[in-house]
């Protein structure tokens, strides 16, 4: 049974909206007990950033009156520390594809000013990162091909020129991490053809240092979750091939931050004709270290959970599954759950938000809550026939658990 026990919340039964399918792993923002989710109206194409006040299960639309009436391509970034949501994305002049610049304020649930438009011509860049430097100034890495990684600064509502920062060893994108005390934004890197998993540090002067190989798959590393970090290390979950058709949930940690040394970490491993997607990791509460995939097959369509105990994994859980609890008015030829973001409550309430296919609007992937909140499953001790103790003798012993609100902890008591 899963630990989401509640139906999927629908977020917006009016415009069915959903995160924008560039907007990465990071589209769910938690300012105390209140919860930022933002995602685009799939009927009219405008930007929406949704507020629930009760951890997920009522949201209502803020500020729509000046949301972007049209969008593509978002980039975002929690600047937590001033309550402000950086949003950057493109907008199309004609035929031609430009960047703005705009932030959502959560202490007056209002959207800010509009930056200068930005233009590359028809070039096809890609924008990669986005983040605030120490002393404020947003930050835009842009991609094309084997030109390699380009910076441009917004200063007063102005962009500078791109400038070339980082040439990749290898052709390929850099992906979504965070930005450390020191001004350091921390990105994973996987060149084409996508076998090697690296790690990049870009300091506060854009400068990059060296590519750390994080892991390198047999097969192929289709997918990595946004990096995160608890001030002291670096943490995200891959899912590789090893083989073909055959997946791991990987985890890795790099200490320390100035110049990581990364140990590696497998999750679980799918099983025959199963398919691992959308890694995503996240602290808990109490600071532990969580991590989601979505694991599909041709009966199964659900997300897993599983819990770092300092030196491995605990036993993966079945967080939600979309076939036992399935969205309203689902799509059942497709895979329901695209794309992952969480977080726990001070209360151990989990929050996530995801999108599943759905019958609405001629078939689409439409936003959804899924809580714990008034559910959950009692907790289950497996306690086998114990091992006869011996004097001076290592005693080891397995306990298996199920149920209840990861993380577990034991305690002996004499």
């Amino acid at each position: 049974m899963a630990l989401v026990t509640q139906p999927p919340i629908l977020i917006d039964p009016t415009g069915f909206a959903r995160q924008d399918n560039s907007t990465g792993p990071h589209f769910l923002f938690i300012r105390g007990s209140n919860a930022y989710a933002v995602l685009e109206n799939q009927d009219t194409g405008a930007m929406e950033v949704q507020k629930s006040t009760d951890e997920g299960q009522t949201w209502v639309n803020q500020d729509s009156a000046n949301a972007p009436a049209s969008f593509s391509e978002l980039l975002t970034y929690d600047d937590v520390g001033n309550d402000k949501i950086g949003l950057c994305y493109t907008i199309f002049v004609g035929p031609t594809p430009k960047y703005v610049y705009q932030e959502f304020d959560t202490s007056t649930d209002a959207y800010g000013a509009v930056s200068a438009q930005f233009s590359l011509g028809g070039s096809p860049w890609q924008k990669e990162l986005l983040w605030k430097k120490l002393d404020g100034t947003p930050v835009v890495v842009i991609y094309q091909g084997g030109a390699g990684h380009s910076a441009t600064l917004l200063s007063a509502g102005v962009w500078s020129a791109p400038a070339l920062i980082y040439t990749a060893s290898a052709a390929g994108a850099l992906g979504t991490g965070f930005r450390d005390s020191a001004g350091t934004y921390h990105a994973w890197l996987t060149p084409t053809p996508g076998t090697n998993l690296y790690h990049v540090g870009i300091d506060n002067t854009l400068t990059p240092s060296a590519e750390t190989l994080i892991y390198s798959a047999a097969t192929l590393i289709p997918t990595v979750g946004r990096l995160l970090s608890d001030g002291a290390n670096i943490r995200g979950l891959a899912l590789v091939e090893d083989a073909p058709a055959v997946f791991k949930a990987f985890a890795f940690v790099g200490i320390p931050l100035a110049a990581p040394v990364f140990t590696t970490y497998v999750v679980d491993t799918s099983s025959a004709g199963e398919a691992y997607t959308w890694p995503d990791s996240e602290l808990d509460k109490d600071g532990n270290w969580v991590v989601f995939w979505a694991l599909t097959s041709s009966t199964q369509d659900q997300e897993m959970m599983a819990t770092f105990g300092g030196s491995t994994f605990g036993v993966p859980v079945v967080f939600y599954d979309a076939v036992a609890n399935p969205p309203p008015n689902v799509d059942t030829i497709g895979n329901f759950i695209h794309t992952v973001d969480a977080h726990q409550f001070s209360d151990g309430t989990w929050l996530m938000l995801t999108a599943m296919e759905t019958l609405d609007l001629g078939g689409a992937c439409t936003g959804f809550a899924l809580s714990t909140a008034g559910g959950g499953i009692p907790l289950t001790l497996d306690c086998p026939a114990v091992s006869t103790a011996q004097v001076g003798v290592f005693y080891d012993q397995f306990l298996g658990v199920s149920g209840g609100t990861p993380p577990y902890f034991f305690e002996v008591i004499p």
